[in-house]
């Protein structure tokens, strides 16, 4: 048994170029009715994109009445396109808020809002806040007359000042550090062992050859006082 609240019908199936004001001319004379929407077809769906119109009906009468007249019925388009009508029970019984017009016109919806910023609080609050950060953020002629490059400068000096405050030195850093310095230490002890090893040596050689002839030209003369003797 229908419930007496059950009065909203879906014509389904409708041609997709079929309009409302077509559709309101086909089934003329439409019952007693409450409610009427016409939905047009979806164009991303293709063949698939079909029409349908949304009736609340006054009482059960109109409502079968319209059921029996057009469920089946072959609705034509303005452009020849031709389909079967399906007329079955809406699953939401429930209707909009907003009657659309049997000429199938939409009502524009007011929004209470429109007009009403200016005497909004909220932006009065931030009319006010901008007010008083621009008086309080006068810029000095000095900073005002700075190029584009020196403020550029300026905060790369900063960032890198910043940086090296902000190191921190940790025990690890401290034994690498350290670890470091012992070695280049060491290194320069070698270079100065090496150093002091070339020297000695050139030294010790001079000197062997010095004495070396020395001693030949001792020989020499020994032998020359010989021969000289005898």
């Amino acid at each position: 048994m229908v419930g007496a609240s059950s009065l909203k019908i879906v014509v389904r199936r409708l041609p997709p170029k079929l309009k409302a004001n077509d559709f309101i001319k086909i089934v003329n004379p439409l019952p007693s009715h409450t409610y009427f929407r016409f939905c047009d077809a979806d164009d991303s769906l293709g063949a698939l994109g079909l029409t349908r119109a949304y009736i609340a009906f006054s009482d059960i009468d109109s409502l079968f009445d319209f059921k029996e007249r057009f469920d089946g019925y072959i609705f034509l388009d303005c452009e020849g396109n031709e389909s079967s009508a399906l007329v079955e029970f809406a699953l939401c019984q429930a209707l909009a808020s907003a009657k659309v017009p049997l000429n199938g016109n939409k009502r524009d919806k007011v929004d209470k809002k429109q007009g009403s910023l200016l005497g909004d609080s909220e932006y009065i609050e931030f009319v006010k806040s901008m007010e008083s950060a621009e008086l309080c953020g006068e810029v000095s002629e000095s900073e005002s007359k700075k190029s584009a490059l020196e403020s550029i400068l300026d905060d790369l000096q900063t960032k890198e000042s910043n940086v090296v405050q902000t190191q921190i030195v940790t025990p690890l850093l401290t034994y690498l550090n350290n670890r470091d310095g012992d070695i280049r230490r060491k290194d320069e002890e070698s270079s100065r062992h090496r150093q002091f090893r070339q020297i000695n040596s050139s030294v010790t050689k001079k000197v062997f050859k010095v004495d070396k002839s020395l001693r030949n030209h001792t020989s020499l003369r020994r032998l020359h006082d010989s021969k000289i003797f005898f």
